[in-house]
């Protein structure tokens, strides 16, 4: 819920700094974290130089996020699609992506785009369907190392889609 919403000027920052809108936030209900439990132990404690944050799925799903951490960057309870909830009932574009950051990232452009929890996710083939008959285009863009291209041809000649890669950075908000 919005009323819930809160960020410290730290994960503000955070997010500014990338080109992410405390409004973009609120609707890929992406939320900062004070503190995080898994498995009966503490694994995070709000820490101004380190900020954590929790995407929200719905039904209980999260993906905690740590982007600053030298150890566990990630914690989740889901392969649920990020930001699949968010599209448009149709368009000229969908991107598909990497993760969340990037699909947020596309949004600030008026791009929808989705992301799987990782780049060898295999689509439900209705999803696929659902997409062609919404979307005129479909681009994979996912990041420009080995993993990224494998994949990223894999979904071409599998689905006839189109892919693009970011040059020069580790990924698209770099």
């Amino acid at each position: 819920r919005n009323a819930l919403w809160h960020m410290t000027p730290e994960g503000i920052k955070f997010w500014d700094n990338i080109g992410i809108t405390p409004a973009t936030l609120r609707h890929y209900k992406v939320l900062q974290i004070e503190f995080a439990r898994c498995n009966d132990r503490t694994v995070y404690t709000l820490d101004k130089a380190s900020p954590g944050f929790a995407y929200y799925f719905g039904e209980g799903k999260f993906k905690l996020y740590f982007p600053l951490s030298t150890g566990i960057r990630f914690l989740q309870n889901t392969n649920s699609l990020q930001g699949l909830t968010q599209l448009p009932k149709e368009g000229p574009l969908l991107v598909i992506t990497k993760s969340l950051k990037d699909v947020m990232l596309f949004y600030e452009y008026n791009i929808p785009a989705v992301a799987p929890q990782s780049e060898s996710f295999c689509f439900d083939e209705d999803c696929i369907l659902d997409w062609n008959k919404r979307f005129k285009r479909i681009v994979i863009v996912y990041d420009y190392d080995y993993t990224g291209v494998k994949f990223a041809n894999k979904w071409r000649k599998k689905y006839g889609w189109d892919y693009a890669f970011v040059e020069g950075a580790k990924d698209l908000s770099d």
